[in-house]
């Protein structure tokens, strides 16, 4: 039980963080990076990196993801979805972190927490659930309308 609490307990502390980085609006909304819609292949996720906590924050998609480097800023992070929703009940996205390495060879491993703005999935709000799959993070996430 201590063990589950000290994880929520970091991924708020995580988030409190983010809150510093990431402006918010009048109603406490998260103002996030949008993500990249486009004519993308969810498999094709880039140079190799792992998801370590995946969560929603409002109308945003929390990571922290951890990959090989050190030696040179690897701000080259982008979330991509090919803009369809599967025809389901809930509908269900498709997504995939891309992640280019700029070329750094060095072995160190580097974390970060990113946050990536979802509303663009759920124009007017038209869905109360989107069900969220993120290659490379085994457990299906839950996008609720803000």
């Amino acid at each position: 039980m201590k063990r589950k609490f000290a994880g929520w307990a970091g991924l708020l502390c995580t988030i409190a963080c983010l809150c510093w980085v990431a402006a918010c609006d009048e109603e406490g909304n998260l103002n996030c990076p949008q993500i990249t819609i486009g004519k993308y292949d969810a498999t094709n996720t880039g140079d190799p990196y792992f998801i370590t906590q995946a969560g929603m924050l409002v109308n945003c998609l929390y990571l922290k993801v951890s990959y090989s480097g050190g030696c040179l800023p690897h701000d080259s992070l982008a979330l991509r979805w090919n803009g369809a929703l599967a025809e389901s009940f809930p509908p269900q996205a498709y997504l995939s972190l891309w992640h280019s390495n700029l070329g750094d060879l060095c072995e160190a491993i580097e974390d970060t927490a990113i946050l990536f703005d979802l509303s663009d999935m759920n124009p007017g709000g038209t869905y109360e659930t989107i069900i969220v799959h993120l290659a490379g993070y085994e457990q299906p996430l839950y996008y609720h309308k803000p």
